[in-house]
């Protein structure tokens, strides 16, 4: 029982990791692209990573039936919008 919930902690950390935001991964690629260029500007390119990941995993659940990463990955791509 413990080993199963060890896992399914490990995957739900490194899913986090994703550079998607709002994920922890999107705001850690927000966080480190300042360092060369301006905020906007990495506030943009992360904003663009996060759509095209959203539109990536979205098809990806049409193609093996995931409903629940389809209705994710919508709601993904529609809040990386009001990410400041």
């Amino acid at each position: 029982m413990f080993g199963f919930l060890f896992y399914v902690n490990v995957a739900v950390g490194i899913f986090n990791l994703i550079p998607a935001l709002p994920l922890d991964g999107g705001r850690i690629l927000r966080s480190l692209l300042p360092l060369k260029i301006s905020h906007y500007k990495a506030t943009e390119i992360s904003t663009r990573i996060s759509k095209f990941l959203a539109i990536s995993m979205g098809i990806y659940g049409l193609l093996v039936f995931s409903i629940f990463l389809i209705v994710s990955r919508v709601a993904n791509f529609l809040n990386s919008e009001r990410i400041p």
